[in-house]
């Protein structure tokens, strides 16, 4: 049995899972380029669109003006559908690339890309499992929060007439909307990590364990999100900050080039995502007293299986 690392330890987890991804560009680097190329293609379409339907608006010099997704919405119908098949691609590609990662990136052994493939393949169908887990459970607590709560929070909080307080309600309502999707959208990628680490089964069982490990742990694994996150942000507001001056200048083409660059950066954060949800279940099965571990057949186990 082994110490769970402490505050700081769980805070350095994720800038290392960048680390990691950045340094296994055989493996990562396919699928990264994959999901970001096939969700930009899906999202080209519209960009002339978009500066067709906005560059005439009277706000189109203001630093938003880009961002009016209202008349977006309005002007340009197809917005929606090809941001939504972007996103579809991005899901589909990743629930099946989230295997090869779990099992082959930072483990420091040599793998072949026909190796990280196979681990793709053959855990798909559990990640598959854990995605409608993870839809259903973030269905029930958007009807617990939108559907069930929100009247009677909306009667208690909100004072009738008064703008400011409307909108205060709306903005603190999605707020609690968007920390319970983050903490779902955690519990999806250790559940699965706790299915490949541990050979469960049953996405039932991993999802129950991993509420438990959040449960005992959740400053440590929040910290381990919450350093990955920093580091993405800190990446994607440099990259926004060169893309403003860009447009500024009018030098499309490098805006471009930069977007591009900032897409596959988010796919960067997303394999990064799933080293830390593996870390923080290793250390939790290292963790656990030598009687509630002896029962649990690990990853390293098979991988010395496989070796045999």
């Amino acid at each position: 049995m082994s110490a769970f690392p402490n505050l700081v330890g769980c805070l350095a987890i994720g800038p290392k899972a960048i680390g990691r991804v950045l340094l296994s560009p055989a493996k990562v680097g396919i699928p990264v380029l994959a999901v970001a190329i096939v969700s930009f293609l899906l999202v080209l379409p519209v960009w002339r669109a978009v500066a067709e339907a906005l560059d005439h608006h009277p706000l189109a010099g203001d630093r938003f003006g880009r961002f009016l997704y209202a008349d977006l919405e309005r002007l340009q119908p197809s917005t929606n559908l090809s941001l939504g098949a972007s996103m579809l691609a991005s899901i589909l590609l990743w629930s099946f690339f989230a295997g090869g990662v779990l099992v082959c990136v930072g483990k420091g052994k040599r793998r072949r890309f026909d190796e990280f493939i196979g681990a793709s393949a053959r855990w798909l169908l559990r990640s598959i499992r854990c995605w409608v887990v993870f839809a259903a459970l973030l269905a029930l607590w958007s009807w617990l929060l939108l559907g069930v709560a929100k009247p009677y929070l909306e009667a208690a909080l909100v004072e009738v007439g008064n703008e400011g307080s409307q909108e205060r309600f709306a903005l603190g309502l999605n707020v609690t909307w968007l920390v319970g999707f983050a903490k779902l959208w955690a519990h999806r990628r250790l559940s699965l990590a706790h299915m490949i680490v541990t050979d469960r089964r049953s996405a039932l069982l991993a999802c129950m364990h991993t509420a438990l490990l959040i449960v005992r742990r959740p400053l440590r694994t929040l910290a381990a999100f919450l350093g990955l996150f920093a580091v993405w942000a800190l990446g994607l507001a440099v990259s926004g900050m060169g893309l403003e001056r860009l447009l500024q200048a009018e030098h499309h083409g490098l805006a471009l080039a930069v977007g591009v660059v900032a897409l596959v950066w988010y796919q960067v954060a997303i394999a990064a995502s799933w080293l830390v949800a593996r870390q923080l279940v290793e250390h939790d099965v290292a963790a656990r007293p030598a009687g509630e571990e002896a029962g649990i057949r690990t990853q390293r186990d098979l991988d010395r299986t496989e070796a045999a």
